[in-house]
């Protein structure tokens, strides 16, 4: 069985857990092409190309853009541009990992308005607004 597949939730498609996983599962690794700066970035995969380092996307081509947010994720993207596990998922559950996050020291490049979005997550975390790297 697939550690993963595109499914559905209440606002569109979501990366779903194909079976039940333990943290530190790698579920699938980011692949499409890189570009030099954000206006590069094609109109239509705005929202779902993945800042790799101050200046450079990369423009996804499989099912990992699915990967939604949330304030509590189960996912992270580790440095080998992997989408794994933090913590362990249920089968069929969404797969999400935390847009806004940054480490201590990181030098991310400025958000951009349309990044912005009211969070739906469900959480008791949830921070309300997504509108920066760093929590508030």
């Amino acid at each position: 069985m697939r550690l993963s597949f595109v499914g559905t939730n209440d606002y569109g498609k979501c990366l779903r857990a194909g079976k039940s996983l333990p943290a530190g599962v790698i579920i699938a690794k980011w692949e499409g092409y890189i570009v030099d700066s954000y206006d590069d970035v094609p109109a239509n995969m705005k929202l779902k190309a993945l800042l790799i380092d101050d200046v450079r996307f990369l423009v996804p081509t499989n099912d990992c853009m699915y990967a939604n947010h949330s304030c509590d994720p189960n996912c992270e993207i580790t440095d080998n541009l992997e989408i794994m596990t933090v913590k362990p998922v249920k089968a069929f559950e969404e797969l999400c990992f935390d847009y806004a996050l940054c480490e201590n020291g990181d030098d991310p490049m400025e958000w951009q308005p349309e990044w912005s979005f009211t969070c739906h997550c469900g959480s008791s975390k949830c921070r309300g607004i997504i509108d920066r790297y760093f929590y508030p």
